[in-house]
């Protein structure tokens, strides 16, 4: 009997990182699908226009996936536009806009650091990022 509840007791920590891992995973994804949702229902001249274009834009969520502010955020967003896209084996389009986002889960404020030319955050040790892109198009 005490083998059989030993055996169980080692699997909790196990299931608790799962649990955890899973959940990291569903408020990365809602934040998501917020944020790529606003630059898809944005004007397209507004979303690819200066400062936006080419720079980023930070948002900052709680544990629950709500807009918050940074200073007791969990998630933080880098999101930022890269205007006249251009798809393999053409030129660039200035009908074509890529969006890029990334949302770390960041509860103990690290400082991220940015990589070298493509405006992103470094993978950091101990910070979960999830990254996501999205092609936009005028319709005019």
């Amino acid at each position: 009997m005490s083998f059989g509840l030993l055996s169980v007791l080692g699997l909790f920590p196990v299931g608790l990182e799962t649990f955890r891992n899973a959940s990291d995973k569903t408020v990365s994804s809602q934040i998501a699908q917020r944020l790529l949702g606003e630059a898809q229902q944005t004007d397209f001249t507004q979303l690819t226009a200066t400062p936006l274009a080419q720079t980023f834009q930070y948002r900052y969520f709680d544990d629950q996936g709500n807009e918050t502010a940074s200073s007791s955020a969990v998630y933080r967003t880098n999101l930022s536009v890269n205007a006249g896209t251009s798809l393999p084996g053409a030129t660039p389009n200035p009908n074509l806009a890529t969006v890029y986002l990334q949302v770390a889960n960041n509860p103990g404020n690290r400082v991220l650091a940015m990589t070298g030319s493509n405006n992103a955050w470094a993978k950091t040790p101990g910070v979960p990022m999830s990254c996501y892109a999205l092609n936009v198009a005028s319709n005019n």
